[in-house]
């Protein structure tokens, strides 16, 4: 039996984004998760903080979220995007990112 992980993107967000930017990040997360065959767990915004679960095959699951992550910035940023160690710009606003990784299987997924 194939493992699986979970993973945990949070995007925290400077202020508050308008619904449509939301909504149109939701939509992208739930195209690229039935495209990439993903279960998308929870995909949440509460106090400035986009919240985004999946699982996935524990051998690809890294690419994913990487994936899934350049996907977001690149189908919803208007200029050029700066992506550094802990931080993202997205339109007008800077974003906080932060990648938790979960391997429900083995336990040493950190290492």
């Amino acid at each position: 039996m194939d493992s699986t992980a979970s993973g945990i993107i949070e995007f925290g967000w400077s202020r508050a984004p308008e619904e449509e930017l939301i909504q149109a990040i939701s939509e992208t997360v739930e195209e690229f998760t039935e495209e990439k065959d993903i279960k998308l767990v929870e995909n949440t915004f509460d106090d400035n903080i986009q919240r985004i679960n999946i699982v996935a095959k524990d051998d690809f699951f890294h690419n994913m979220v990487l994936e899934l992550k350049n996907v977001l910035l690149k189908k919803h940023s208007n200029r050029k995007t700066k992506i550094g160690m802990r931080s993202i710009q997205l339109l007008d606003y800077k974003i906080e990112l932060f990648i938790h990784f979960e391997n429900i299987i083995k336990a040493d997924y950190w290492t």
